[in-house]
């Protein structure tokens, strides 16, 4: 079953993109450049 625009949760699904941008900065200071390129979207969608 794929989800609806308003069937999705959007509080959830912004905090889960706050918690990702702070990943990504604190990675991008790190200079940790080794993520998979498919690894965001594998990461963060959920299985439905």
């Amino acid at each position: 079953m794929k989800l609806q625009w308003n069937q999705i949760d959007w509080e959830k699904a912004e905090e889960q993109v706050n918690r990702l941008q702070v990943r990504i900065v604190k990675a991008t200071l790190e200079q940790k450049w080794r993520r998979p390129e498919g690894w965001i979207v594998k990461h963060t969608m959920p299985d439905h």
